[in-house]
């Protein structure tokens, strides 16, 4: 009788240390439950994003989420770790990537240059004027794709390179007489306008006179009659 008293009493003993123990653990658990869901609350803060988070024992689970399973406890969903998620959102320290080559360059339809040809219709100095430096039609001016593209609008056709570059004559001249006589390059326009007018040359001739007036002694002289009557004009 005795021993079975002893007995009873060591047994008694280790059912309270067992609960006790297990009185612990269980703390131990909601604590640790606790903890984790302070953490998720932060990061669902931190990043404002919702995520399945979910574990065993206390761990990091698979896909990036986070939670316990500890005593069938289940944790507040958290978003996963954007370091673990690398293709759902670009790095933007990444300067090597296509998105960072992307930016650099701009959109692809601004890779290249528009094929804008100079309109063939434009008869008189006014009007080449106007499409040199205002556009036509809503197209860009020729002086804004010589800004932006240089000669990349025009290279490799070469009846476009010959149009532009015999109707540069014109505004060279346009430039020069303002430059000269110290007025207003829409002054000289008008001047060099009412020229071709006096002259009765097409546009394309007239062009031509003008770069003749660059190339030989006769072409000079005629350079230096109207350089004199430009003078005249403006002066007036």
């Amino acid at each position: 009788d005795h021993l079975r008293s002893i007995d009873a009493r060591s047994e008694a003993r280790d059912n309270d240390l067992k609960a006790a123990v297990g009185d612990i653990v269980k703390q131990q658990q909601l604590q640790g439950v606790e903890l984790l869901q302070r953490v998720a609350q932060a990061f669902s803060s931190a990043f404002g994003a919702a995520g399945g988070v979910g574990g065993a024992a206390g761990g990091v689970g698979a896909a990036g989420g986070v939670g316990a399973a500890a005593g069938g406890v289940a944790v507040a969903s958290m978003p996963a770790f954007p370091s673990l998620m690398p293709s759902l959102a670009p790095n933007p320290s990444d300067t090597n990537g296509p998105s960072a080559i992307a930016t650099a360059e701009g959109p692809p339809d601004l890779l290249e240059p528009p094929c804008y040809r100079m309109c063939r219709s434009v008869k008189t100095v006014e009007a080449l004027w106007h499409e040199w430096t205002v556009g036509l039609n809503g197209q860009p001016s020729v002086s804004a794709l010589d800004s932006k593209w240089g000669n990349r609008w025009r290279a490799g056709r070469q009846a476009e390179l010959q149009w532009y570059s015999l109707r540069l004559e014109v505004i060279k001249e346009i430039r020069r007489m303002a430059q000269m006589h110290r007025s207003s390059e829409q002054q000289a326009m008008r001047v060099l306008q009412h020229h071709q007018q006096q002259m009765g040359y097409s546009l394309d001739r007239f062009c031509k006179h003008l770069r003749a007036g660059r190339a030989g002694t006769a072409g000079r002289a005629g350079g230096k009659g109207i350089g004199r009557q430009a003078a005249v004009a403006l002066k007036a």
